[in-house]
């Protein structure tokens, strides 16, 4: 059983294959081994001797001989793509045909590691350098890293893996990315990293031989030519790792170091050699050219110069959601058609959501500025909408100078729901295009804040040109809007392979042997649902084996509830679904059997158009955009809208005519195909922004915009003038009030005053009194001394005088 298998490239190798090879041969392993080589389409004698070897071992030696030599057409990854699925080992050696090993015992120790290093995805090695030439001296590769370990960042820094030495673990190349990019090698020993441990034999097992006919023979000297010449491949490599690892902070950092390098060097290559290796570069990864700029100065002057390049459009999108319904997935199909042409967008959201996830995974620059729509339900009152539309403005000017930075040369639109985009064209001086895609009132029940006749002469005036996503929504807006700069693109749809291999996310269908109906689309009048139920109930009544999937967010509870009732009245719940929003619908799609458009004026019918790319039938109402695709009883059937008994009447001829099924499915699939096409989407949309950006901007037509808000919010200000004029006359009764009550409280204060200035005479007479009390009570106690003593003499005087009468009388 064959435990290695080894990967051998070769081109033009005649002078050392025999080497490799023998190199291979002489290996001393307890376990089989074969060895895969694939040569290029080599002019010399490389495949005879390959056939040789071959011949003398063929079950070890296993040669692919190509026709043509692949890697000029831009092939990189040949071991991967043409050898590892005819890989039979559990491991995989790689070594190409103008390097050899050393070490007859190489593939054995590397298996042994592997084997017992369970949680490593990677095994290597030293290697000897040897150039050819003799004008280097020979060298080991990696020398002194001292690293403590070999692990995914360090490597990412730098490759310090040869290709002679490493050995990987083969069940870790599944799902490895496309590599149609040069640094092969590095990018496959990053990838493997990502799965596990990288391990190290510290032995000098391989040479690796410098010599004029290697890809990077002299790139350790001359870096700057090996750039001018893989440098596109370089960063298309670091974007790829990029959009793999560049989650973690860290990792972004170091791949944003290695393309700020050679951007660098792109600059200088372009201004000494008048190349345009920048233009390219910001033509296929607009994103990382502005990421870059915000640290880089040099690189920021040159994106600002971009536009000197005529073949260079920057287009700035303002997007009415960022949710991912209908209106949101044309818009991504759109930008990607569009970077594919080379355009540099920026796209405004009015929040975070699903489509700004989507938006990040692309070369696409996001901005949020927080701003409401200009339509919505009836019932909104005039002060919110006011008050929106004011604190969107504010939010939009807040905006600007980002805006400015970027530096658009046109605006556009996505919905007629919003108008900051017509606003910031005006702000910017720059042309203007609005994308509609939608009735308003009769699809989506939303009103204008400036009226329908209003809003259509708004958009007329605020733009160079409008597109529209049917004919029949062109005929609606033409009555106000100038013809001439009407353009329908039908939106192009495409359904990735990878989406529809998916699972369906919820259950929608209970008995696989029912005919499955199916409608999708958000839950509200205007997407007519109830057509579809009563229609199933008839049929059902009929004893008609069928279910009814419907899927979709509920936008209006009122007819969910209407929905709902009636399904539970008539107890339908065995044969009628309701499930959420799903944001792949696709698996859901290709279990039906027939998928119903029930809206009462459909723009131009998404999923419509899905279900006619995945062959289904489809029956749909006769009204707006769905006429255009759907041509009746040819490659669809259609109904009137609240026609429930017509609409069971056709769902009913499909079941009793289930040929009719496949082939409507069938002829829905070739009109897609002929009609809804991305030269028709955005090949016919590039073609309008090359038009409008040889056009003057619409800012000489401020006034008539002007005169379209004043004419529509003139009573609203005069409601508010008068009410600013009543709080004028309230505020001059307040403030005369204030006055009196002010003048009032000065009296008072005054009075205030006065009595405390008697309270404290008071007092200080208290005092005087208590001290003059106390000086009394001191005198009289005097006096009383004073007085007892003169009647004590009086006493004395009066005893005395008895004494002297006494005297007389004897």
């Amino acid at each position: 059983m064959i435990k290695v298998s080894i990967l051998c490239l070769t081109y033009n190798h005649e002078k050392y294959i025999k080497q490799a090879l023998d190199s291979f041969l002489m290996q001393k392993t307890n376990f089989d081994f074969e060895v895969l080589i694939h040569d290029d389409a080599s002019t010399d004698k490389t495949p005879q001797i390959i056939k040789q070897y071959q011949k003398k071992y063929p079950n070890i030696i296993k040669p692919i001989f190509s026709k043509y030599n692949k890697y000029s057409k831009g092939i990189r990854d040949l071991a991967i793509k043409y050898l590892l699925p005819k890989a039979k080992g559990k491991y995989i050696a790689v070594c190409d045909g103008d390097d050899y090993w050393i070490d007859k015992n190489k593939l054995q120790l590397q298996v042994n590691y592997l084997d017992k290093n369970k949680n490593c995805s990677i095994v290597f090695h030293a290697v000897k350098w040897v150039f050819e030439n003799k004008e280097e001296p020979d060298r080991i590769f990696p020398k002194c890293l001292n690293l403590k370990e070999y692990n995914f960042q360090n490597l990412l820094k730098g490759n310090y893996i040869q290709p002679c030495s490493v050995m990987y673990r083969k069940e870790n190349f599944i799902n490895i990315p496309r590599i149609d990019f040069a640094l092969v090698d590095w990018f496959v020993n990053l990838y493997h990293a990502s799965k596990g441990k990288i391990g190290y034999i510290d032995k000098i097992m391989s040479v690796y031989r410098k010599h004029k006919n290697g890809q990077w023979w002299n790139a350790y000297k001359n870096l700057r030519m090996h750039i001018k010449k893989y440098g596109l491949e370089m960063i298309k490599m670091f974007y790829n790792l990029y959009k793999l690892y560049g989650q973690d902070k860290n990792n972004k950092n170091i791949i944003f170091s290695h393309i700020n390098y050679v951007v660098n060097n792109f600059i200088e290559i372009d201004e000494k050699q008048k190349t345009n290796f920048f233009e390219r570069f910001v033509i296929k990864y607009p994103k990382i050219a502005i990421e870059l700029s915000k640290t880089n100065q040099k690189i920021l002057i040159k994106l600002l110069e971009i536009n000197k390049y005529n073949n260079i459009s920057k287009l700035l999108i303002f997007s009415h959601s960022s949710q991912f319904g209908g209106s949101e997935r044309s818009l991504l199909e759109l930008i990607d058609e569009l970077l594919e042409m080379g355009v540099l967008i920026m796209v405004i959201l009015p929040s975070d959501g699903p489509l700004k996830k989507l938006l990040d995974e692309r070369p696409v620059v996001t901005e949020i500025i927080n701003y409401c729509w200009w339509a919505r339900v009836k019932n909104t009152p005039d002060e919110i909408k006011i008050n929106e539309n004011s604190n969107s403005f504010s939010s939009l000017l807040d905006a600007l100078p980002k805006i400015k930075l970027f530096n658009p040369d046109i605006v556009y639109t996505n919905t007629v729901s919003i108008p900051w985009g017509a606003l910031t064209s005006i702000l910017i001086n720059k042309p203007h295009i609005w994308h509609i895609r939608e009735f308003g009132k009769s699809d989506h029940n939303l009103y204008f804040d400036l009226e329908e006749k209003e809003t259509k002469k708004f958009i007329n005036a605020a733009s160079n040109y409008v597109i529209t996503n049917s004919k029949a929504v062109a005929d609606f807006y033409s009555d106000f809007i100038n013809k001439n700069k009407i353009i329908t693109a039908y939106n192009y749809i495409s359904i990735p392979q990878s989406l529809l291999k998916e699972k369906p996310t919820i259950e929608v269908y209970k008995n696989k042997k029912n005919i499955k109906l199916l409608i999708l689309g958000t839950i509200m009048p205007s997407k007519g649902q109830l057509d579809a139920v009563v229609a199933t109930n008839l049929l059902l009544k009929k004893k008609y084996n069928i279910e009814l999937a419907i899927v979709g967010a509920i936008a209006d509870k009122n007819y969910y509830q209407k929905i709902s009732e009636f399904i539970e009245k008539n107890k339908l719940k065995e044969k009628i679904h309701i499930s959420e929003f799903v944001n792949n619908p696709y698996p859901i799609i290709n279990l039906a059997d027939i998928v119903l458009n029930c809206s009462v004026n459909e723009a131009f019918g998404r999923t419509t158009v899905e279900a006619m790319l995945l062959k289904k039938a489809v029956i749909a109402t006769k009204s707006g955009g769905t006429t255009e695709l759907i041509k009746n009883n040819q490659n669809g059937l259609l109904y009137k809208s609240g026609n429930f008994k017509e609409l069971a009447e056709k769902i009913e001829y499909l079941i009793n005519n289930k040929h009719k099924i496949r082939e409507l499915g069938k002829n829905a699939y070739k009109f897609v195909k002929i009609y809804i096409t991305k030269k028709n989407y955005g090949g016919k949309i590039y073609k309008i922004l090359k038009m409008a950006k040889k056009q003057r901007p619409i800012f000489e037509k401020f006034n008539l915009l002007t005169k379209a808000f004043n004419k529509s919010f003139e009573n609203k200000i005069q409601k508010l003038q008068f009410q600013l004029n009543s709080l004028n006359s309230q505020n001059l009764q307040l403030t005369q009030q204030l006055q009196q009550q002010q003048a009032y409280i000065q009296n008072l204060e005054a009075q205030l005053k006065t009595i405390n200035s008697l309270i404290a005479q008071n007092i200080q007479l208290k005092t005087q009194i208590q001290e003059t009390k106390i000086k009394i009570n001191n005198l009289e106690s005097q006096l009383n001394i004073i007085k007892s003593a003169k009647f004590f003499k009086l006493w004395q005087g009066y005893c005395n005088v008895i004494k002297l009468l006494k005297l007389k009388k004897e």
